[in-house]
């Protein structure tokens, strides 16, 4: 889908029909798509893009319903060594998780990583699937009576 303004950095999941990861960006943000990543193994996608102008590393991410408990930790260590990596060559950076994460458990990867969740409703029936996690220096720039932003992140 081609949105005006807009570039679309994309990971699609090739090993089975439907999931991946999609960010789009506005023209006016400068950005690199750093690295798309699936690893077929524990069957998940991220997608990663500095988000130039804003200071941000955007992490989007897809883990499927049917991911095994074992794989789900390592899921965990994989998300702490990407954000790590990502913040020791740019400290002065914030970061943003968001994506489909149906049964990872968010809480721990936000105390491990400092980070905040931002999703303070169930998103599917009685469940919280879909999460944005952020930098605490974020939090600033969002309203909790707010339902919906114009962008999940702002320049800073």
């Amino acid at each position: 889908i081609d949105i005006p303004d807009y570039s679309l950095m994309r990971n699609d999941r090739c090993s089975k029909r439907g999931g991946g990861t999609a960010a789009y960006v506005k023209n006016d943000i400068r950005s690199v798509h750093i690295v798309g990543r699936t690893t077929s193994n524990l069957n998940y996608n991220t997608t990663v893009v500095d988000l130039i102008s804003c200071r941000v590393f955007l992490i989007c991410i897809y883990i499927p319903p049917d991911t095994r408990a074992d794989d789900l930790k390592q899921i965990h260590k994989d998300l702490i060594v990407t954000v790590d990596l990502a913040m020791s060559h740019k400290p002065d950076y914030g970061c943003c998780i968001a994506g489909d994460f149906n049964q990872f458990k968010v809480h721990k990867l936000c105390t491990d990583l400092h980070l905040v969740d931002l999703v303070i409703k169930a998103t599917r029936g009685n469940n919280t699937l879909d999460h944005i996690l952020v930098s605490k220096d974020l939090t600033e720039f969002y309203d909790e009576s707010k339902t919906e932003y114009d962008c999940p992140v702002w320049p800073l």
